[in-house]
């Protein structure tokens, strides 16, 4: 990163702070779309944010986007990722627990977060930015029974099982459902909205007293930042318009009514292989299957060290309605 100053007309989207520091050049590294885009520091919060994104961000979330994958059909591999995904959600089951240490699922760690939120199996739940649905089919596998999505980039609405799923924003249902879910979930999704004081104040809005938001993101500062800089994985240009900092998260929140009951950081193996890929100039949807299972094991490592000293580069925090 060298340091500048961006235009004092851009203010940060997590504290509203005008003051620039250190400025990093990226390109879209997944796909190998064209395009140079800048991110800076936000001196006053420490968040890193996109100054220049697209106008039209739709082709950068082409049809084999991860998020809107909707897994596999059927065959022992798909039995195996399912089990491993229900144990993320439940913390049981003997294969499931066997196939999540060789390769932890997305879902991994969500039994925790659901038991310290009180969320039973009747919980009304909400995921924001959803996708496909495959965290909330894993918690219908489960036996959860009231799971809503949402997801503006969905090509409609649909059901699969107990699971519906809405193509809308969150702020859009917040004005037809107001106190209607007793946990309200946002994935790696934060980071991509160009509001994210409104996404957070809609999620608080929709929480029924009592009601708990788990909020996961990727965060900035974080080891695998300052070593990869612009080849860092998480950022994932120019789809991520801000990474926010713990301390301009925790803030930010408390400004709509949230208040933070825990929090850890969870990185995973990828922000060492994937970001060891960019680089290499290899494209994740290139190289992503190419990579070992010793390398994806030295990701492990590094990322539980990093977790471990709360230098981890995403986090999970579960706030309480206030």
């Amino acid at each position: 990163m060298s340091e500048a100053t961006a235009s004092d007309a851009v203010a940060c989207l997590v504290c509203g702070a005008r003051a620039w520091g250190a400025r990093l050049e990226a390109r879209e590294r997944q796909f190998g779309l064209p395009g140079s885009f800048t991110y800076a520091t936000c001196t006053a919060c420490g968040s890193l944010q996109l100054l220049d994104p697209p106008a039209d961000l739709a082709p950068y979330y082409p049809s084999g986007y991860y998020s809107f994958d909707g897994g596999d059909d059927g065959g022992l591999v798909a039995r195996i990722k399912a089990a491993a995904s229900r144990y993320g959600v439940t913390g049981h089951g003997i294969v499931g627990r066997a196939a999540a240490m060789v390769a932890p699922p997305p879902t991994a760690g969500m039994h925790a977060w659901l038991a310290r939120a009180g969320a039973t199996a009747t919980a009304r739940i909400l995921d924001v930015g959803s996708g496909g649905g495959a965290l909330l089919r894993a918690l219908d596998a489960a036996g959860y029974a009231h799971l809503t999505g949402v997801d503006p980039f969905l090509g409609g609405d649909a059901r699969v099982g107990r699971v519906s799923l809405r193509r809308s924003t969150v702020e859009q249902l917040a004005r037809e459902a107001h106190g209607a879910f007793d946990l309200v979930m946002i994935h790696h999704a934060l980071e991509h909205v160009p509001a994210p004081r409104e996404t957070l104040a809609a999620m608080r809005a929709l929480l029924a007293p009592g009601g708990h938001c788990l909020v996961r993101v990727p965060l900035a500062p974080s080891w695998a930042l300052e070593r990869y800089a612009d080849r860092w994985v998480q950022l994932d240009a120019p789809r991520h318009l801000v990474i926010p900092s713990e301390r301009g998260l925790v803030a930010l929140a408390a400004e709509v009514g949230l208040a933070l009951d825990a929090s850890r950081h969870d990185s995973e193996a990828i922000q060492v292989w994937g970001s060891e890929l960019y680089r290499r100039d290899v494209t994740l949807s290139a190289g992503a299957r190419e990579v070992g299972w010793l390398a994806k094991q030295r990701g492990r490592r590094f990322a539980r060290r990093a977790n471990a000293a709360r230098r981890g580069d995403q986090g999970a925090f579960l706030f309480r309605a206030v």
